[in-house]
This record gives C-alpha cells, sequence and structure tokens, in this order.
C-alpha cells in the first residue's frame, strides 16, 4: 500500500499546475512521442520533418517551439513559392507540438486577467493564431476544405483564449469576438453596426501598427530591469491585438471561401467527371491539317481569336472546353505596348516638327526675296481684299431673313 501510494504522490506530482505559469517559459513539459492520431488533432497533413528532428523537438520546451514556430512563420511570408510550401509544412509540425505542450502544461486560465499573467507567457497566445493562419496556407486543393475547417477552430480556440483574459477594452470588439466564438452566422440587424465595425478594426490596426515602430526593436538592458520587462510586456500585448484585429478579419473570408469549395464539390458529384474526349487514330508521326470550310459567323470566329479567346463551335466537349477557356480571357486586349506606342508618337512628332521646320524656311526664303516696294504692295492689296468683302458681305447679312438682327 505504501508504494502505491507514493507512485500515485509521484504523478500527482508530475502534473503541471495551472497555479504556476512562472516556471513555463523554462520547463520542457513531458510527454510521450505523439502518436498520428495526436498530430491530426490540430493539423492532420503530411509532413517534411525527419525521425531525429520529431525526436529532438519532442525534448524542446515551449518557449524553443514557440521560437521555432514563430521564425518559421515569418519565413514562409517572404521565401519563394517554391520553398513555400515545405518552410509552411515544417512550421505546422512545430506549430502542432507547441499547441499539445501548450494545452497540457494549462498556462492560462479562465479565472485570471492578462493582468495576472506573466510577461514572459503572453507571446504564447500567438501559437494558435500562427498555427491557424499556416493551416490556411495551403495551396493543394484537395485538402483546402479540411485544413479551413481546423484553421477556423484554432482561430476560435485563439479569440476564446484572449476573450477570457479580457485583453480587449473596446466592447465592439469583445461583442464581435463572442459572436466568432459562439459561431453565430447572423450578421447584425442593422447593416451600418457592421460597417462601423470593420472601420473600428481598419483604424485600430492603423494605431497599434503606429506603436509597435514607436517602440525600440530590442529592449535595451539597463539597471533597472522593471523598464525591459514593460516595454517587452506592451510590446506583446500589442502585437497580441493586432493579431486578435487580423484573426477576425481572416475567418469571415475563410467561412465564405468554405461555402465556395463546398458548392464546387457537390456540383462536381452531382456532375460526375468531364466527359473525355474520343481518342483520334495515329497519324505515324506526320502532322494533319485540317481544312474548315467558312461559315457565315466566320468573321465573329475571327475576331474571337484575334483577342485571345476560343469560338464556341463544334462538339458539345469542344463548346465546354472552349468557354472554359474564354472565362479569364481579355476581351479587349492590347494592340501594342506602352514602349511601341512611345515610339510611334516620338516619330510622329518627330515628322511633325521636321514640316513645320521646312515651311517656316520656305516662307523665310519668301520673304527675303521680296523687296520692300513688294512687300507694300501685298499689304495693299490684301487690304484692298478685305475692303471687297465687307462691302459685299454687310455685319449681319446672314441672320436677316429670320429677323433675328433687327436694325
Amino acid at each position: 500500500d505504501s508504494d502505491e501510494e507514493s507512485s500515485a504522490r509521484g504523478r500527482t506530482s508530475s502534473k503541471p499546475a495551472a497555479s504556476a505559469p512562472a516556471s513555463a517559459t523554462e520547463r520542457t513539459v513531458e510527454r510521450s512521442a505523439p502518436s498520428q492520431s495526436q498530430d491530426d488533432k490540430f493539423t492532420g497533413e503530411r509532413k517534411t520533418i525527419s525521425e531525429e528532428e520529431a525526436e529532438e523537438a519532442d525534448q524542446l520546451s515551449l518557449s524553443s517551439l514557440f521560437a521555432k514556430t514563430k521564425d518559421l512563420y515569418h519565413r514562409s511570408q517572404e521565401c519563394s513559392p517554391e520553398e513555400k510550401q515545405e518552410c509552411v509544412e515544417r512550421a505546422l509540425f512545430f506549430s502542432s507540438r507547441a499547441m499539445d505542450v501548450l494545452e497540457r502544461a494549462a498556462i492560462f486560465s479562465e479565472n485570471e486577467s492578462i493582468h495576472d499573467v506573466n510577461a514572459s507567457d503572453i507571446g504564447f497566445l500567438l501559437i494558435p493564431y500562427f498555427h491557424a493562419m499556416l493551416l490556411a496556407n495551403c495551396s493543394d486543393m484537395s485538402i483546402r476544405r479540411d485544413r479551413l475547417d481546423k484553421s477556423c477552430t484554432s482561430i476560435r480556440r485563439f479569440l476564446k483564449l484572449c476573450t477570457d483574459l479580457e485583453i480587449l477594452q473596446d466592447q465592439m470588439f469583445v461583442a464581435c469576438c463572442r459572436r466568432i466564438i459562439e459561431d453565430d452566422k447572423s450578421p447584425p440587424a442593422d447593416p451600418n453596426h457592421l460597417r462601423a465595425e470593420r472601420i473600428a478594426r481598419h483604424r485600430r490596426e492603423k494605431e497599434l501598427r503606429e506603436r509597435l515602430e514607436a517602440l525600440p526593436r530590442m529592449p535595451v538592458k539597463e539597471e533597472n530591469e522593471t523598464i525591459d520587462v514593460e516595454v517587452d510586456r506592451e510590446r506583446l500585448l500589442l502585437e497580441v491585438e493586432e493579431a486578435i484585429l487580423k484573426a477576425i478579419n481572416e475567418i469571415s473570408l475563410f467561412e465564405q471561401e468554405k461555402e465556395i469549395l463546398s458548392f464546387r464539390s457537390s456540383i462536381q458529384t452531382a456532375s460526375g467527371p468531364p466527359a473525355s474526349r474520343p481518342a483520334e487514330p495515329k497519324s505515324g508521326g506526320k502532322i494533319k491539317t485540317i481544312h474548315i470550310p467558312k461559315k457565315e459567323n466566320q468573321g465573329a470566329s475571327d475576331k474571337l481569336l484575334r483577342a485571345g479567346r476560343v469560338p464556341v463551335v463544334g462538339s458539345e466537349y469542344e463548346k465546354r472546353e472552349a468557354m472554359r477557356q474564354n472565362v479569364f480571357c481579355n476581351a479587349n486586349p492590347a494592340t501594342m505596348t506602352v514602349q511601341e506606342w512611345g515610339e510611334i508618337e516620338m516619330q510622329r512628332m518627330q515628322e511633325q516638327q521636321e514640316q513645320q521646320a521646312e515651311r517656316k524656311k520656305e516662307v523665310d526664303e519668301e520673304e527675303s526675296r521680296l523687296t520692300e516696294e513688294e512687300k507694300e504692295e501685298r499689304e495693299r492689296r490684301k487690304k484692298s481684299s478685305w475692303d471687297d468683302y465687307k462691302d459685299e458681305n454687310p455685319r449681319g447679312a446672314g441672320n436677316k431673313g429670320d429677323h433675328y438682327f433687327k436694325r
């Protein structure tokens, strides 16, 4: 009996206490290697981690897992498209382990507020947010619907955690978070209220970015350590609040995309796979030329071809393929580039300047050949011609028929 009591006391002491979160950053939570079902609880996806790295990750503390997750998350936002998917998969591996450790450690309690949480533990609130954003960053359409479901679940968990800790002070944002947590899809009765929420979130995000940029990058440690702790605490709280506002914006987009993917899947299930194109006989390696007779609507087809679009003619399969290709075609394609248009305009302007210079040269040469008497005679003839025109066409003569001008 004494051996059983001592072993029970040992098991009880090994469980992490929720009332002592201060040692969470320095402690490696003891756990067995998670099985595939435990990983699927948070990810359910393929991993690009070797067995050695997985064993090393089992020995990492929560702070180390969070640091790796944060570093890989920011790296995935900046890497090339070829390396992005692998980086995302690695980040998801560490974020799933961090989520598992965070759940086991029970650092945050519903009975506490953010003022009761240590500054070194505030950053762990971002683990569910990073995990949700990494899940949504998936380009494989076969598993994207499932990942969006898990991402929305992780966002609701993140918002509930932050709401219980009373991080948000604005009651409008708190009500919006509670609506998302309860999965209340009905919009507010007044559309203006929804618009006011979006404007308020946008302004608050801008204010948070400005305050984060104003803070120093790394707090400088001085003799008084409280200054560094306060600066670090303020930075982490601003980052968490910014993540809350981003999560509120993102989850609405994820829900809409889930509906679109579900509708697409239902259409594909109802219509079945597309009809296969009939096999054509082999031509023995020779190029086969098909002459299509010109029809009445050939002009419209030529216009579509010039615009980069495919005319919708032929069998049902060809019509369906043509309509699919014509969806994202430009109906008014450009006939030349900006550089070509600029060169044409430059050439036209140069020709115009040359013609003006030639006309001016001809006029100057003609003036130089005239004598003073000839110039005076030209001016006299011009004035005489103008006087004759005025005598033959008195002022208002063209308007007298309708009596518009009466004298």
